[in-house]
């Protein structure tokens, strides 16, 4: 069958030369291709050496085709793909910054820093503040406990679920400086925390929910926040969470966090930004101007009476 695509990967491109220092240190309009022909040839030339390096043309098909498989495997693996691997590697630099101090020649105060510069919007600040948190407290209490960074860093899971300790260790931090837990109860909770982020058989799912009743347990919250789903007029839906506590709000905007930007208003924003907009609203609103011009003209009847009586 014919293949239509221009720009597919072709038995052919198996033999052309790219120049790997290119891709890393540059950003050019066809690197996305260039990046998966070293892939597929690094896969296919190791099959062929593994297995026949003369084998016929069909052989080599399926070991193009296989390579291939493998490629896109690379691509899209969480734990052993190049995404995490850029996972993995930020990182270590990051902590080669703290570590080095490299960065305070370039005028960074710390590596959080250093990474918002780097990164762009809300998003970008708050994953520089974990990284910040991850480099100068959870690596150093990884040491502390035994615990190799390089080990850490040696899967992307183990990176993924360093990132998702970060609230709650923050949290635990927090209680162990004003005394509500003892120093060795802070340690032992850390020490197991930091040793699931290396146990392969802790999924992040699983660690990610443990975490979070642990948080709801210190927090001396046992039922969940209560909130409401509204269909509005101009059916929109919006949402209305009531907190009765800062600590409940932490919880929503850390739950919220990556995917909702939340900004501190006052309550006439959904009068004029939400309600505002909507026919109903603008029509009770007309009613409400008018029943003030029947009263104010009223008041006026009223007063030329009284005036009229008077005289």
């Amino acid at each position: 069958m014919a293949n239509n695509v221009i720009d597919s990967i072709q038995m052919v491109d198996m033999d052309k030369e790219i120049k790997t220092s290119r891709i890393l240190l540059d950003d050019y309009d066809g690197i996305e291709r260039d990046l998966c022909i070293i892939l597929v040839q690094g896969y296919f030339r190791n099959i062929l050496n593994t297995t026949d390096p003369e084998m016929n043309s069909y052989g080599k098909q399926k070991a193009f085709v296989y390579a291939k498989w493998f490629t896109t495997r690379r691509l899209s693996s969480e734990q052993n793909g190049l995404h995490g691997l850029v996972e993995r590697s930020k990182m270590y630099m990051l902590n080669d910054a703290q570590t080095t101090g490299w960065h305070h020649a370039l005028e960074y105060e710390d590596v959080s820093e250093l990474l918002a510069s780097i990164l762009e919007g809300k998003e970008g600040k708050n994953e520089a503040y974990d990284w910040k948190f991850i480099v100068e407290q959870l690596i150093p209490a990884a040491e502390k406990v035994g615990i190799n960074p390089n080990e850490i860093m040696a899967a992307s899971t183990n990176v993924k679920k360093m990132r998702g300790l970060v609230p709650a260790a923050r949290q635990l931090i927090d209680k162990q400086e004003k005394e509500e837990v003892t120093l060795e109860e802070a340690e032992a909770i850390l020490r197991s925390w930091i040793q699931k982020t290396m146990d392969p058989n802790v999924t992040y799912d699983g660690f990610r929910e443990e975490l979070n009743q642990w948080r709801g347990i210190i927090l001396g919250r046992q039922e969940p926040i209560l909130g409401y789903k509204m269909i509005m007029p101009n059916n929109k839906w919006a949402v209305y969470i009531e907190t009765q506590s800062d600590k409940d709000l932490a919880i929503i905007e850390q739950a919220l966090k990556n995917r909702v930007t939340l900004t501190i208003t006052g309550f006439d924003y959904l009068q004029q930004a939400v309600l505002g907009t909507t026919e109903v609203f603008n029509s009770v609103s007309v009613i409400a101007k008018l029943e003030e011009e029947q009263k104010a003209a009223l008041g006026k009847r009223c007063d030329n009476v009284n005036s009229a009586s008077s005289s």
